[in-house]
């Protein structure tokens, strides 16, 4: 997938160069307009819905027979959340996602004004997260590592999606990603020892725990801009022969 990105930036880098070139033939106004065109054209958004979610407590146990992933720390004790995703379906370059989590009507206990949900990269074994064993060392992986994106939530975002926009190093991994892909929830923004909870009371299946994401594949419109650009290249040559 990083080819297909790849030979579109060489396509862009060789574009602007040639642009340059030819401001006075008026081509660099056509070369400026068809590729972007070319590249947005095909974006396409797609909702993955979670294979599996939960959390783990600070004392590295799990209810593998619950879906709630509450996030936060409650009767003293600090619980990280994981959510589990099946991108085997997803073929095209993914460029934008968003990680989006529904956040009951409970969902928020604090006494502070807000608090930051911060979503990191997994590094446990899939199967190992899933079945309960990862213990101690799967909640500290929960909450560390590469920071893919966080959310200010406060007592207003009840009954409602949480949308968490997902940095380029997540977009790295996703691409990269061939089957189940897992990613980890904490409360970064915990202090003293009062309850501090987001996404409490989320057991319930139907619930929305969802990957979105924004893909875009090579288009026809670039392979064909790359033939017109061989010739115009090859004008360009001519013209400076000249």
């Amino acid at each position: 997938m990083f080819k297909k990105v790849e030979s579109c930036i060489l396509v862009y880098l060789a574009t602007r160069r040639l642009a340059i070139k030819m401001k006075k033939s008026g081509l660099a106004l056509f070369i400026g307009l068809i590729f972007p065109l070319s590249q947005t054209a095909s974006a396409n958004v797609i909702n993955i819905s979670y294979t599996d979610a939960g959390s783990y407590k600070d004392d590295g146990k799990t209810n593998t027979s619950s879906l709630n992933h509450i996030t936060g720390l409650a009767s003293n004790v600090e619980y990280r959340s994981f959510f589990v995703f099946d991108l085997s379906a997803v073929t095209d370059t993914v460029v934008g996602a968003s990680l989006r989590v529904f956040n009951p009507s409970n969902g928020y206990i604090s006494p502070d004004v807000n608090e930051t949900f911060d979503v990191y990269d997994v590094s446990t074994s899939i199967s190992i997260l899933t079945d309960g064993t990862g213990g101690t060392s799967a909640f500290g992986d929960l909450g560390t590592g590469l920071l893919y994106g966080s959310a200010t939530i406060n007592s207003t975002d009840i009954n409602t999606v949480i949308d968490i926009t997902l940095n380029t190093d997540a977009l790295d991994a996703i691409n990269q990603a061939s089957g189940l892909f897992a990613l980890g929830g904490t409360l970064s923004s915990i202090s003293g020892g009062l309850d501090q909870v987001v996404f409490s009371s989320t057991s319930e299946p139907g619930l929305t725990r969802e990957l979105q994401l924004t893909t875009v594949p090579v288009p026809a419109a670039v392979w064909l801009f790359g033939s017109g650009l061989i010739g115009l290249i090859g004008v360009a040559r001519r013209n400076s022969r000249v």
